[in-house]
């Protein structure tokens, strides 16, 4: 399994940061892979919500069912996966007196034959993973300018 962890401080308070970040069904406006999620029930993640990802990654397109298993006002766990690939991970928002810490952690491990991919993608993947969380930031930034 490959793990990715990226953080950053944003400069909005905790309930602007989280009506992004742990309203899954956003993850398109800063998830650049991310081509449509949808959460059931919609919303701020709950335990119990189902996730349908899809992206579009390394020239392919992952459709991956995943679910909620734990969340409160300042986290969420999620896992799941497809024949192709299993996910789980996390994201965590911590008040900071300048804004909101946000953690945004995933492991991904492909299986069957597309195994060697966890290995080959990874770089790729982090990089990808990075981008995303200075995509979020400067989304959460406009929004306190405007």
């Amino acid at each position: 399994m490959t793990r990715f962890i990226e953080t950053r401080v944003v400069s909005t308070d905790l309930p602007t940061t989280r009506s992004l970040v742990l309203d899954w069904s956003r993850d398109p406006e800063w998830r650049t892979a991310v081509t449509s999620m949808t959460a059931a029930p919609p919303g701020s993640a709950t335990r119990g919500q189902h996730l349908l990802e899809t992206m579009r990654f390394a020239g392919a397109t992952f459709t991956t069912p995943t679910h909620i298993v734990d969340a409160d006002d300042t986290s969420a766990r999620f896992e799941g996966g497809s024949d192709t690939v299993r996910v789980s991970g996390r994201r965590l928002l911590e008040p900071t007196p300048n804004g909101t810490r946000v953690t945004a952690e995933v492991d991904i491990r492909f299986r069957g034959p597309a195994t060697p991919l966890t290995w080959l993608l990874a770089p790729a993947y982090r990089r990808h993973h990075r981008h995303d969380l200075d995509r979020l930031e400067a989304l959460l930034t406009r929004q306190v300018v405007s």
